[in-house]
């Protein structure tokens, strides 16, 4: 078995298990239109930094893709947590992370309800970036100070940037949550998120499959 890794962007997962296999190498089965909503959001991203840029916002844009090295690498027991964060608003000293989003999503960044999965990703990159990010610029490890997100709705092209205190204690949980799954010999030592997310999961059938037959 290689190393075991897993990004800043997969420790919101709720499914202990779903880590497991991630962490391991498994690739999650995706639908093409799942894949796509994917695309979308990716090749969005610099769009949405230069849309910032016409707004008056200062940003560094990180262009490293998933073939390039992670900006830090913590290691956690038998692994690595590793991430490649967004962007950094500079005059704001915020490193944000940008989600496009439908309707319901776009409604709850609105409301600053940011979902727990994303507060997880935006903590680790903050604090893996400050304590871990030697490869990062100086000058951009020390301008920030704040963590946020920058919502973009894709049906209208509205923005919406929410601006937090970095939480220790989030990104503490989550590094915990990482050596939990490191060190699990099997998935099943581990808990999962429940039927109804199994039903949606790309690891759900073969998690069964392998479940039943360790019973």
């Amino acid at each position: 078995m290689g190393k075991l890794v897993l990004s800043a962007s997969q420790l919101g997962e709720k499914c202990l298990r779903k880590l497991w296999y991630l962490s391991r190498g498994w690739v999650e089965e995706v639908g093409e239109e799942l894949q796509r909503v994917f695309d979308i959001g990716k090749a969005l991203e610099p769009v949405v930094v230069e849309w910032m840029r016409r707004d008056g916002f200062e940003v560094y844009y990180n262009e490293k893709g998933h073939a390039d090295a992670p900006d830090f690498s913590i290691r956690v027991g038998k692994g690595e947590v590793q991430g490649r964060f967004d962007a950094v608003l500079l005059n704001e000293g915020v490193l944000v992370d940008i989600k496009t989003c439908g309707d319901v999503l776009f409604s709850r960044i609105l409301e600053g309800d940011i979902p727990e999965r994303y507060l997880v990703q935006v903590n680790v990159y903050f604090f893996g970036v400050k304590l871990f990010g030697d490869s990062v610029r100086g000058d951009i490890r020390e301008v920030i100070r704040k963590v946020g997100i920058v919502g973009v709705h894709k049906a209208t092209g509205k923005m919406e940037v929410v601006v937090m205190e970095p939480d220790l204690e989030v990104f503490t949980r989550a590094i915990e949550k990482a050596k939990r799954v490191f060190d699990a010999e099997n998935p099943f030592v581990l808990e999962s998120a429940g039927e109804i997310e199994c039903q949606g999961c790309g690891f759900g059938k073969v998690c069964r499959g392998l479940e039943r037959k360790n019973d």
